[in-house]
């Protein structure tokens, strides 16, 4: 797909009424062109070879072939960005928990597709941007044959890095497109015992408390959605919830979670202002990453904690699904190493080795 060409889109929909407003949507975009829908998994098998799709989008619940044994076809026989159409609750928010697993790259959120009130502004700039991102993902996509098993990797990595590690230091994470599954590669490879980590993963709100507990059964440590007023602790992440913005903020009892709702439109929740606090709360005690993604986002937020006396990582291209924001960040010269996903937590390891003295959490942040 060249530059200036619309991004060629293929909508797989039971609805009728979903089908029609996605056609609605993408026809009047100047970025987006809808190529073909189809009604269900059968018909989308035989339209998708044919026309080669930039992007489809893919409704998680359909009758007959469902949405994720179609995504399991797809992604074995003709791997193709794909953005998850579903809804605001835990159910399908599961569901797209195993859709990321499988290859997807994207959700929007729908609301009740009987009328035209869930398809307004708000879903139309959701969906465009989704869409535009999942395109920027198609060369690593469409050249997939499998990443290591996720289990094997982590085996091999958490033996490598059983040493002890410094106190008082934390892990700082912002991560977009892509970065579920790089996040979860992250999070199976820590040693027990590693430094408190928060995370910022751009993600509609509901979704980032099923992401948190598929991260809390890879590994030793223990994964939260935060709800503001956390202490952190060593071996727990904290993640921040979908749809907000988190902060850490100094306290007696040491540093602590702080989660607030957006007056901006950026997105959100921020990896820039989460890894901006981290910098102010902790100084050079912070390990800030910025991981896959569209856009910019993270990367002032890790020029700051360089710029504290932190260490910080940006996941190489080869690795990233879409090199946006860790290019980013290089390119404002924030990041101190770039790392392919599978080579960061051996290299965090490595560098907070007991060997140097460093403040106790509480000392770093006490008002």
């Amino acid at each position: 797909m060249a530059a200036d060409e619309p991004i060629r889109v293929l909508v797989v929909d039971d609805s009728a009424v979903a089908r029609q407003q996605y056609r609605n949507i993408l026809t009047s975009s100047r970025g987006a062109d809808l190529i073909a829908t189809a009604p269900n998994a059968e018909m989308a098998r035989q339209r998708i070879p044919k026309l080669d799709p930039d992007v489809v989008v893919l409704d998680i619940h359909m009758p007959g072939v469902d949405g994720l044994t179609f995504l399991k076809w797809l992604m074995r026989n003709l791997p193709t960005p794909v953005v998850i159409s579903s809804t605001l609750n835990p159910d399908a928010a599961k569901l797209t928990m195993d859709a990321f697993s499988l290859g997807a790259v994207e959700v929007v959120c729908k609301g009740d597709t009987s009328g035209t009130g869930a398809w307004g502004g708000d879903f139309q700039d959701s969906l465009l941007r989704a869409v535009q991102a999942a395109a920027k993902a198609a060369p690593k996509i469409k050249s997939r044959r499998g990443a290591s098993p996720l289990v094997a990797v982590a085996n091999q990595q958490r033996a490598i890095t059983s040493s002890a590690l410094r106190a008082g230091m934390l892990v700082a994470i912002g991560a977009s497109t892509g970065g579920t599954e790089a996040i979860a590669r992250l999070v199976a490879a820590m040693p027990e015992g590693f430094p408190p980590t928060v995370i910022a993963q751009h993600m509609p709100p509901v979704y980032t408390q099923s992401f948190a507990a598929r991260l809390d059964t890879l590994g030793p440590a223990r994964v939260i959605e935060a709800k503001g007023g956390e202490v952190l602790q060593a071996g727990t992440v904290l993640i921040a919830p979908g749809g907000l913005h988190m902060e850490l903020r100094p306290s007696p009892r040491g540093p602590i979670t702080q989660i607030f709702d957006p007056t901006d439109k950026g997105p959100r929740p921020s990896a820039d202002r989460l890894l901006r606090s981290a910098a102010r709360v902790m100084g050079k005690n912070v390990v800030g990453m910025v991981l896959t993604g569209m856009g910019s986002d993270g990367a002032e937020g890790l020029l700051a904690i360089h710029q504290a006396g932190g260490i910080t990582i940006a996941q190489d291209e080869a690795s990233s699904v879409c090199y946006g924001m860790p290019k980013e960040a290089v390119k404002l010269g924030a990041a101190q190493h770039k790392l392919g996903i599978d080579h960061i937590m051996p290299r965090v390891c490595k560098l907070l080795a007991v060997g140097t003295k460093a403040k106790t959490l509480a000392a770093q942040s006490n008002p």
